[in-house]
């Protein structure tokens, strides 16, 4: 598929097919959308969407979450499941905010997985969301986008990527890196239910 070609008609088919999530459809705070990030690993997006919300509203900084005790993160983020696990990633996540950058959320990939609980998929998901910087996060969802419309063969880990990156990142519009990640991701979605035959972008 033409390159040009495949980034136009996968925005109209986000505008057609995408999903509706509270990160997506209100404007957030650096922080609400890292800590929401945080929230969605290893749980199911419908999850968070749920109680996310009341979630990021308690936990309003990263000094916060750093002052907290272990139960009473725990009790916030029980909903979620996880809960144990989930705590110490999102504490771990919130010292080294803290105490390496101030309390801000930095802007290069460099310094986003200098901390410890951020892996390479959360740090391209702030840097196109919050920063608007015109990068590709790879998941599962988006190495199946790649093998389908591209014939790029999947990666066992995306961390091994050598081909999607190179071919999906210079198709990112400047002005719309992030509704260009949540389409792959709801394109690959799609494609990855068995139910679901190659979705066509031509409308």
């Amino acid at each position: 598929m033409n390159a040009d070609l495949f980034r136009n008609e996968l925005l109209t088919w986000y505008g057609d097919n995408g999903r509706s999530f509270y990160w997506r459809e209100r404007k957030l705070s650096p922080f609400e959308h890292l800590l929401t990030e945080l929230l969605l690993k290893r749980t199911t997006a419908h999850a968070v969407h749920n109680h996310g919300e009341e979630i990021i509203s308690t936990l309003d900084s990263p000094g916060h979450i750093v002052s907290m005790g272990h139960d009473a993160l725990v009790d916030v983020l029980r909903p979620l499941g996880l809960y144990n696990r989930r705590a110490k990633n999102v504490r771990s996540v919130c010292m080294g905010i803290q105490e390496d950058h101030g309390g801000e959320i930095p802007d290069t990939r460099e310094e986003l997985l200098s901390i410890d609980g951020i892996g390479e998929y959360t740090a391209d998901m702030i840097l196109c969301v919050v920063f608007q910087h015109p990068v590709v996060a790879i998941d599962t969802n988006v190495m199946e986008v790649a093998n389908r419309y591209f014939g790029i063969e999947k990666p066992a880990d995306p961390r091994l990527d050598s081909e999607i990156r190179p071919t999906l990142e210079p198709l990112v519009p400047p002005d719309k890196p992030a509704e260009f990640n949540w389409a792959l991701i709801d394109l690959g979605a799609a494609l990855r239910d068995e139910n679901t035959c190659t979705p066509s972008l031509s409308k």
